[in-house]
Formats: structure tokens, C-alpha cells, sequence
């Protein structure tokens, strides 16, 4: 009977260790993915390099993204990525900084660019993120709050681009599709990535205004 308990007791032990290891990196992920946020908030560059940053070399082969587990997750940099602009949601209180290019990094700690050379406020703008199954506030997990006519702020510290939402759907598979061909008019394109890697919730909008005012009020973020 004691050899019984003692296996029991062991057992418990064992499930209680493993729980805090999961929760400790649960909640690693979740502040290295708000430290990146708040490392790489547009207020700290200047628009010559977020330039610079533009037409730096980058990946765009969305297939190359890999589902990292919490250990994997803990091995990616976040401290030198190549911002190139902030997208904001208002509605959804979500900011969050826009990469170069398509990688591990920009898509686990901001929004990446999914096409070269973009440009705010010019054909279609394709950006893309995860989802984090444990936080939906994370990343583009927001997105699956958000409603028609909801607006959306790209900003390159020289303007600011506001779109309106106009379509809301989902999809099981993004290659081969129209979702990254340019446009005649400008639309900004969202797509969300998950560890599964199906199931993409596209959010577009249209633009509707460019404006000068590079501060958008952020009281969501305090």
C-alpha cells in the first residue's frame, strides 16, 4: 500500500512540475512578445530608417514558417528586427510594429510584410501574423473580435494611412489565391497564421484617408 502512495504521490509531483514549466513559459512567450512590441514602437525610429529597413534584404516564402513549441519560441531574437511601420486598431485596442519581410521573428513578435517593396497607401498592402493559442489579445489574435467599418491605421512616420474594414472572411489555404496580387485601388490586407497552419482569417480594408498626424492617441497601451 505505501509503494502504491509513494508511485501516487510521485506521480503528482510530476504533473505539478510539469504544469509550472508550461506556465513559466507560457508566460516567457507572452513578455517577450510584449517587450518586442514596446522595443520596436515607431516613436523609436526616425523615417530614414524605417527606409532603410524597407528596401533591406528580406524573405517573402510564407511556407518557410515554421510552428515553434515554448522552448523553440525562447531561442528567437527580437531585439534587431527590421521595422518598417505600425499598424493600429483602435476598436480592438491592438498596436503593433510592421516588419520586413516574412520570418520566424517578424511573424512571432510584430506583423511582417508578405510582398517586397509595399508601400502604405498604395495598391495592396499584405501584412501577416500569428495567433497565440494561449492569449488571443496577442499578435493578430484580436482579429477574430473585429467587425465590419472597424478602421485601421498604418503609419510610416511620414503619414497615416486609414482604412476601412470592408471584408471579413476565412480561408483554408493562401497559395495560389489573389489575396497577395497588387491593385488598382489601395486596400491593406491582414492575415492571421496559426500553429496548425490552416484556417487564415483575412481581414481588408479599403483606404479612406491619409493624414499628417503621426501620434495616434494610444491610452489601450498603458
Amino acid at each position: 500500500m505505501r509503494q502504491k502512495y509513494k508511485r501516487i504521490t510521485h506521480i503528482i509531483i510530476g504533473l505539478t512540475l510539469t504544469a509550472s514549466v508550461l506556465f513559466f513559459l507560457h508566460l516567457n512567450r507572452e513578455y517577450k512578445i510584449k517587450q518586442a512590441r514596446d522595443l520596436h514602437q515607431i516613436s523609436r525610429f526616425s523615417p530614414n530608417i524605417l527606409k532603410a529597413n524597407e528596401l533591406a534584404d528580406a524573405r517573402f516564402d510564407f511556407t518557410t514558417l515554421r510552428s515553434l513549441n515554448s522552448v523553440e519560441f525562447l531561442s528567437l531574437d527580437h531585439q534587431e528586427l527590421p521595422t518598417v511601420g505600425s499598424l493600429s486598431i483602435p476598436t480592438l485596442k491592438m498596436e503593433l510594429p510592421i516588419y520586413n519581410g516574412i520570418s520566424d521573428e517578424n511573424m512571432y513578435f510584430g506583423a511582417g510584410t508578405m510582398r517586397p517593396i509595399q508601400k502604405m497607401g498604395v495598391s495592396n498592402y499584405v501584412i501577416g501574423s500569428h495567433i497565440v493559442p494561449t492569449n488571443n489579445e496577442l499578435l493578430f489574435g484580436p482579429l477574430m473580435k473585429i467587425r465590419m467599418k472597424d478602421k485601421i491605421y498604418l503609419t510610416d512616420l511620414e503619414k497615416t494611412y486609414i482604412y476601412e474594414v470592408d471584408e471579413i472572411k476565412t480561408v483554408n489555404a493562401i497559395k495560389n489565391t489573389d489575396l497577395f496580387d497588387a491593385t488598382d485601388e489601395a486596400i491593406v490586407t491582414l492575415i492571421t497564421f496559426n500553429q496548425k497552419g490552416n484556417a487564415h482569417v483575412i481581414v481588408q480594408g479599403t483606404l479612406q484617408q491619409k493624414v499628417t498626424i503621426l501620434d495616434i492617441e494610444r491610452p489601450y497601451l498603458n
